[in-house]
């Protein structure tokens, strides 16, 4: 596995030959991976689950983390 450091060398190596090529749109992909790796930018995804739309097994997972530890 690399390390965030190879990565990030690795995307900036992509930055400019995209720029080298005219490729501006393979630049933008390398900035947007570099700047989730540094964390600058976090994206979140909503999701809205109701009991209503949850499955009988859903609903007996939700159970069973909300149960304490005795």
């Amino acid at each position: 596995m690399k390390t965030r450091e190879e990565l990030l060398e690795a995307l900036q190596s992509t930055y400019e030959a995209a720029m080298a090529n005219e490729q501006p749109a393979a630049a933008v992909a390398a900035i947007r991976e570099m700047v989730q790796i540094l964390g600058v930018r976090i994206e979140r995804v909503e999701t809205t689950v109701t009991v209503e739309t949850m499955t009988d097994d859903e609903l007996m997972a939700v159970a069973r983390r909300s149960r304490p530890v005795h």
